[in-house]
């Protein structure tokens, strides 16, 4: 099974590979085990390079789109906020209060 992640208005677009190992981020978007899969219940964590893959995110404003799209799914999530965090930053994969 293939995902992907569009954000439309940076015009940014990518597959999302499970796992979060050199070899995953140097070719995609990729997973972090153990958290929720698109859809899922939980808080979906998605990870790349910052200065690769997700060199345009800085551009993200609060309101933006982004779409996680399955074979017979698609996902619809808004942008609440950006930060960027340290690998020990471990608060960001807290569920949020809605």
């Amino acid at each position: 099974m293939y995902l992907l992640v569009d954000i439309p208005r940076i015009h940014f677009s990518a597959m999302i590979a499970e796992g979060a190992t050199a070899l995953v981020l140097d070719r995609a978007v990729g997973h972090l085990p153990g958290t929720a899969l698109p859809g899922q219940a939980g808080n979906t964590v998605l990870d790349a390079h910052r200065d690769i893959c997700f060199c345009r995110l800085g551009e993200l404003e609060p309101g933006d789109v982004i779409r996680i799209t399955a074979p017979r799914a698609e996902r619809t999530n808004c942008v609440t906020f950006t930060d960027i965090v340290n690998p020990d930053e471990t608060w960001v994969l807290q569920s949020a209060s809605r």
